[in-house]
Protein backbone atom coordinates (compact mmCIF):
# COMPACT_ATOMS: atom_id res chain seq x y z
CA UNK A 1 0.00 0.00 0.00
CA UNK A 2 1.11 3.53 -0.90
CA UNK A 3 2.70 5.62 1.86
CA UNK A 4 -0.18 8.47 1.05
CA UNK A 5 -2.90 5.19 1.15
CA UNK A 6 -1.55 4.40 4.97
CA UNK A 7 -2.07 8.08 5.78
CA UNK A 8 -5.59 8.36 4.92
CA UNK A 9 -6.69 5.46 5.74
CA UNK A 10 -5.35 6.08 9.72
CA UNK A 11 -6.88 9.65 9.25
CA UNK A 12 -10.26 7.59 8.36
CA UNK A 13 -9.86 5.25 11.35
CA UNK A 14 -9.17 7.83 13.65
CA UNK A 15 -11.99 10.21 12.87
CA UNK A 16 -14.34 7.21 13.25
CA UNK A 17 -13.10 6.59 16.49
CA UNK A 18 -13.21 10.27 17.85
CA UNK A 19 -16.44 10.89 15.82
CA UNK A 20 -18.62 9.31 18.92
CA UNK A 21 -16.39 10.72 21.68
CA UNK A 22 -17.24 14.09 23.55
CA UNK A 23 -17.17 17.21 21.69
CA UNK A 24 -14.25 18.38 23.54
CA UNK A 25 -12.39 15.59 22.88
CA UNK A 26 -12.97 15.67 18.94
CA UNK A 27 -12.44 19.24 18.89
CA UNK A 28 -8.58 18.57 20.86
CA UNK A 29 -8.14 15.45 18.11
CA UNK A 30 -9.14 17.63 15.40
CA UNK A 31 -7.02 20.24 16.16
CA UNK A 32 -3.88 18.11 17.00
CA UNK A 33 -4.61 16.02 13.46
CA UNK A 34 -4.49 19.13 11.38
CA UNK A 35 -1.72 21.02 12.87
CA UNK A 36 0.72 17.58 11.41
CA UNK A 37 0.01 18.24 7.61
CA UNK A 38 3.13 19.24 6.37
CA UNK A 39 5.01 15.94 8.51
CA UNK A 40 2.68 14.29 6.36
CA UNK A 41 3.81 15.60 3.39
CA UNK A 42 7.65 15.60 4.63
CA UNK A 43 7.30 12.31 5.50
CA UNK A 44 5.29 11.48 2.54
CA UNK A 45 8.80 12.82 0.45
CA UNK A 46 10.90 10.55 2.44
CA UNK A 47 8.84 7.19 0.04
CA UNK A 48 11.55 4.51 1.26
CA UNK A 49 13.11 3.48 4.32
CA UNK A 50 13.54 0.25 6.77
CA UNK A 51 11.71 -1.20 8.89
CA UNK A 52 13.20 -3.00 11.78
CA UNK A 53 11.25 -5.71 13.42
CA UNK A 54 13.83 -7.22 16.15
CA UNK A 55 13.55 -8.42 19.87
CA UNK A 56 14.29 -11.25 22.12
CA UNK A 57 11.97 -13.56 20.24
CA UNK A 58 13.97 -13.20 16.90
CA UNK A 59 16.26 -15.38 19.44
CA UNK A 60 13.79 -18.40 19.45
CA UNK A 61 13.67 -18.37 15.60
CA UNK A 62 10.06 -19.47 15.77
CA UNK A 63 10.42 -22.58 17.48
CA UNK A 64 9.74 -23.36 21.63
CA UNK A 65 10.65 -26.59 22.91
CA UNK A 66 11.29 -28.19 19.65
CA UNK A 67 8.33 -27.01 18.30
CA UNK A 68 7.94 -24.49 14.98
CA UNK A 69 5.55 -22.27 16.06
CA UNK A 70 3.53 -21.35 12.96
CA UNK A 71 2.20 -17.61 12.53
CA UNK A 72 4.03 -14.54 13.13
CA UNK A 73 7.78 -15.14 14.97
CA UNK A 74 7.25 -12.16 17.09
CA UNK A 75 4.19 -13.21 18.14
CA UNK A 76 5.55 -16.42 19.59
CA UNK A 77 5.04 -15.55 22.88
CA UNK A 78 1.26 -15.40 22.21
CA UNK A 79 0.51 -18.61 20.03
CA UNK A 80 2.77 -20.92 22.01
CA UNK A 81 1.40 -19.58 25.28
CA UNK A 82 4.89 -19.33 27.18
CA UNK A 83 4.57 -18.12 30.60
CA UNK A 84 5.58 -14.84 31.57
CA UNK A 85 8.71 -16.70 33.65
CA UNK A 86 9.76 -18.87 30.95
CA UNK A 87 9.63 -15.65 28.72
CA UNK A 88 11.81 -13.45 31.15
CA UNK A 89 14.17 -16.47 31.12
CA UNK A 90 14.63 -16.25 26.96
CA UNK A 91 14.86 -12.17 27.31
CA UNK A 92 17.62 -12.58 30.10
CA UNK A 93 19.83 -14.76 27.97
CA UNK A 94 19.40 -12.58 25.00
CA UNK A 95 23.25 -11.00 23.65
CA UNK A 96 22.97 -9.95 19.81
CA UNK A 97 26.88 -9.50 19.91
CA UNK A 98 26.51 -9.22 16.71
CA UNK A 99 24.39 -6.22 16.69
CA UNK A 100 26.23 -3.24 14.30
CA UNK A 101 24.16 -0.48 14.02
CA UNK A 102 26.12 1.69 11.64
CA UNK A 103 26.48 -1.30 9.59
CA UNK A 104 22.97 -1.24 9.35
CA UNK A 105 22.31 2.36 8.81
CA UNK A 106 24.96 2.52 6.41
CA UNK A 107 23.32 -0.14 4.41
CA UNK A 108 20.22 1.41 4.57
CA UNK A 109 22.13 5.14 3.42
CA UNK A 110 23.43 2.99 0.45
CA UNK A 111 20.12 1.58 -0.86
CA UNK A 112 18.65 4.91 -1.07
CA UNK A 113 16.70 4.97 2.28
CA UNK A 114 15.33 8.06 3.64
CA UNK A 115 14.64 7.07 7.35
CA UNK A 116 14.52 4.05 9.52
CA UNK A 117 11.52 2.46 11.70
CA UNK A 118 13.17 0.24 14.64
CA UNK A 119 11.38 -1.74 17.27
CA UNK A 120 11.57 0.07 20.98
CA UNK A 121 9.05 -2.40 22.91
CA UNK A 122 6.72 -5.08 20.78
CA UNK A 123 3.33 -7.20 22.79
CA UNK A 124 6.17 -9.30 24.59
CA UNK A 125 6.35 -6.04 27.42
CA UNK A 126 10.23 -6.32 26.51
CA UNK A 127 12.06 -2.95 25.86
CA UNK A 128 14.76 -2.56 23.50
CA UNK A 129 16.54 0.48 24.49
CA UNK A 130 17.92 1.58 28.23
CA UNK A 131 14.49 2.29 30.24
CA UNK A 132 14.42 4.09 33.61
CA UNK A 133 10.90 2.94 33.98
CA UNK A 134 10.94 -0.76 33.75
CA UNK A 135 14.29 -3.04 34.21
CA UNK A 136 12.79 -5.46 31.97
CA UNK A 137 15.30 -4.03 28.94
CA UNK A 138 17.85 -5.14 27.02
CA UNK A 139 20.74 -2.88 29.00
CA UNK A 140 19.67 -4.04 32.49
CA UNK A 141 17.77 -7.30 32.05
CA UNK A 142 19.59 -9.45 29.13
CA UNK A 143 23.68 -10.19 28.95
CA UNK A 144 23.86 -7.50 26.42
CA UNK A 145 24.34 -4.47 28.52
CA UNK A 146 24.48 -2.18 25.61
CA UNK A 147 21.30 0.28 24.31
CA UNK A 148 20.31 -0.84 20.59
CA UNK A 149 18.05 2.20 20.07
CA UNK A 150 20.55 4.31 20.95
CA UNK A 151 22.90 2.83 18.68
CA UNK A 152 20.62 3.39 16.10
CA UNK A 153 19.41 6.83 16.87
CA UNK A 154 23.50 7.76 17.00
CA UNK A 155 24.17 6.20 13.47
CA UNK A 156 21.59 7.73 12.12
CA UNK A 157 22.73 11.42 12.70
CA UNK A 158 25.92 10.31 11.67
CA UNK A 159 24.63 9.48 7.52
CA UNK A 160 21.63 11.65 8.19
CA UNK A 161 19.20 9.50 8.08
CA UNK A 162 15.86 10.43 10.39
CA UNK A 163 14.74 7.89 12.80
CA UNK A 164 11.19 6.73 14.11
CA UNK A 165 10.40 4.02 16.70
CA UNK A 166 7.27 1.91 16.93
CA UNK A 167 6.02 1.26 20.56
CA UNK A 168 3.57 -0.81 21.54
CA UNK A 169 1.41 0.98 23.41
CA UNK A 170 -1.99 -0.82 24.08
CA UNK A 171 -0.47 -4.62 24.31
CA UNK A 172 2.10 -5.91 26.40
CA UNK A 173 1.94 -9.43 27.56
CA UNK A 174 4.33 -9.34 30.53
CA UNK A 175 3.13 -6.05 32.07
CA UNK A 176 -0.12 -5.20 30.55
CA UNK A 177 -2.73 -7.11 32.52
CA UNK A 178 -5.79 -8.48 29.86
CA UNK A 179 -4.74 -5.32 27.36
CA UNK A 180 -8.08 -3.82 28.32
CA UNK A 181 -9.90 -6.96 27.65
CA UNK A 182 -12.47 -6.28 31.50
CA UNK A 183 -12.89 -3.66 30.15
CA UNK A 184 -14.31 -4.16 26.93
CA UNK A 185 -16.16 -6.76 28.47
CA UNK A 186 -18.21 -3.90 30.80
CA UNK A 187 -18.64 -1.72 28.24
CA UNK A 188 -20.25 -4.96 25.29
CA UNK A 189 -21.23 -8.42 27.55
CA UNK A 190 -21.50 -9.76 24.22
CA UNK A 191 -18.02 -9.45 23.27
CA UNK A 192 -15.98 -12.63 22.78
CA UNK A 193 -12.70 -12.20 20.76
CA UNK A 194 -10.10 -11.93 23.00
CA UNK A 195 -7.38 -12.43 19.95
CA UNK A 196 -4.00 -10.57 21.25
CA UNK A 197 -5.06 -11.10 25.17
CA UNK A 198 -3.06 -12.90 27.59
CA UNK A 199 -5.39 -14.99 29.13
CA UNK A 200 -3.17 -17.86 29.66
CA UNK A 201 -0.77 -16.10 32.23
CA UNK A 202 -2.05 -12.37 32.45
CA UNK A 203 -0.23 -10.21 35.29
CA UNK A 204 -2.19 -8.99 38.08
CA UNK A 205 -1.59 -5.83 36.83
CA UNK A 206 -4.63 -3.04 36.24
CA UNK A 207 -4.87 -2.17 32.44
CA UNK A 208 -5.28 1.89 33.41
CA UNK A 209 -2.12 1.02 35.76
CA UNK A 210 -0.42 -0.47 33.28
CA UNK A 211 -0.76 2.67 31.04
CA UNK A 212 -0.49 5.28 33.66
CA UNK A 213 2.59 3.46 35.19
CA UNK A 214 4.69 1.91 31.99
CA UNK A 215 3.30 3.00 28.71
CA UNK A 216 3.04 6.46 29.01
CA UNK A 217 6.00 7.12 30.92
CA UNK A 218 7.82 5.27 28.50
CA UNK A 219 6.55 7.14 26.05
CA UNK A 220 7.52 10.21 27.37
CA UNK A 221 11.05 8.96 28.33
CA UNK A 222 11.10 7.51 24.27
CA UNK A 223 10.05 11.28 23.07
CA UNK A 224 12.87 12.99 25.50
CA UNK A 225 15.30 10.47 24.74
CA UNK A 226 15.00 10.14 20.96
CA UNK A 227 14.28 13.82 19.79
CA UNK A 228 13.41 15.13 16.00
CA UNK A 229 11.76 11.56 15.04
CA UNK A 230 10.05 11.26 12.03
CA UNK A 231 7.36 8.98 12.73
CA UNK A 232 6.22 7.17 16.09
CA UNK A 233 4.16 3.94 15.43
CA UNK A 234 1.62 2.72 17.72
CA UNK A 235 0.75 -0.95 17.16
CA UNK A 236 -2.79 -2.58 17.40
CA UNK A 237 -4.99 -0.58 19.94
CA UNK A 238 -7.32 -3.79 20.67
CA UNK A 239 -8.97 -2.62 23.40
CA UNK A 240 -8.16 0.49 24.42
CA UNK A 241 -11.38 2.95 24.83
CA UNK A 242 -11.88 6.58 23.02
CA UNK A 243 -9.97 8.43 25.92
CA UNK A 244 -7.25 6.10 26.44
CA UNK A 245 -6.65 5.99 22.91
CA UNK A 246 -5.91 9.63 23.01
CA UNK A 247 -4.22 9.84 25.84
CA UNK A 248 -0.88 8.57 24.09
CA UNK A 249 -0.47 10.54 20.96
CA UNK A 250 -1.74 13.63 23.49
CA UNK A 251 1.32 13.05 24.71
CA UNK A 252 3.78 14.30 22.09
CA UNK A 253 1.73 17.53 21.72
CA UNK A 254 1.95 18.34 24.36
CA UNK A 255 4.79 17.96 25.65
CA UNK A 256 6.66 18.55 22.18
CA UNK A 257 6.87 22.00 19.87
CA UNK A 258 7.88 19.97 16.83
CA UNK A 259 5.76 17.73 15.56
CA UNK A 260 6.16 13.92 13.62
CA UNK A 261 3.90 11.69 11.63
CA UNK A 262 1.56 9.30 13.93
CA UNK A 263 0.53 6.06 12.60
CA UNK A 264 -1.05 3.26 14.21
CA UNK A 265 -1.25 -0.15 12.90
CA UNK A 266 -4.61 -1.69 12.79
CA UNK A 267 -5.42 -5.95 12.53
Amino acid sequence: MAKTSILLLLNLVCSQVFSQAPDSLKMEWGKMNSSKAARYEQYNEAKFGMFIHWGAYSELAGTWKGEQISKLGEWIMYHAQISRADYREVCSKFNPTGFDAETWVKLAKEAGMKYIVAMTKHHDGFSMYHSEVSNFNIYDYSAFKRDPIEELYNACKKYNIRLGLYYSHSIDWMDGGDAGYAQKKRAVPSHSDHYGTNLWDPSSINYDDYLGNKAKPQMREILKKFPDLIEVWYDFARFMNKEQSFELPKIKNDSFEHGFVLKVEMK
